[in-house]
């Protein structure tokens, strides 16, 4: 009796991560799961590959950011520079780091205005440290976390499909 519980098990884990939860996400139009899987197969990439992937992302957000919001084109302007200044690891050290004041102060100037106002969904911390913090997030961003939640998840050996207790 208890290896047919196994098996439904399985069958039920089986159904879900490979019927049910993309058809869900197909419903909801969400590209969670396509981030789940190439969060998978990225996982274990070669150090120098990673390296050379942050740097080109790191710089497209540089370019990005500087493109879209007045807090960053302002930041650079105070500091004499523009991203195609950012050419190493040594010279993006010179950017000052972001601190939550900065985030306070300015969360209406870090909005990309390439990113419609209706598409932004405010977040909050918990506070935790003392005070909460208040920021914007977009459909994708929330999309992305999802894709990442499911990764981290299985690392503790869950695998989607699987029921979870919860207490």
């Amino acid at each position: 009796a208890g290896m047919s519980t196994v098996n439904q098990g399985d069958l039920y884990s089986h159904v879900v991560r490979h019927v049910v939860a993309p058809l869900w996400a197909r419903r909801e139009k969400s590209p969670y799961l396509r981030h789940y899987r190439n969060f998978l197969r990225t996982q274990y990439r070669p150090l120098d590959e990673v390296r050379q992937d942050q740097w080109t992302r790191l710089k497209s957000l540089l370019d990005h950011a500087y493109a879209h919001t007045r807090f960053y084109r302002d930041r650079f302007a105070a500091l004499g520079l523009t991203p195609q200044d950012i050419r190493t690891w040594q010279d993006f050290e010179r950017l000052p780091l972001l601190t939550k004041d900065d985030i306070r102060a300015n969360r209406d100037a870090m909005v990309a205005d390439s990113i419609p106002k209706d598409r932004l969904f405010p977040k909050k911390t918990s506070g935790s440290t003392g005070v909460s913090l208040s920021f914007f997030v977009d459909e994708d961003s929330l999309q992305w976390k999802r894709g990442c939640a499911l990764r981290h998840d299985e690392w503790t050996g869950w695998r989607l499909g699987e029921r979870i207790g919860a207490v």
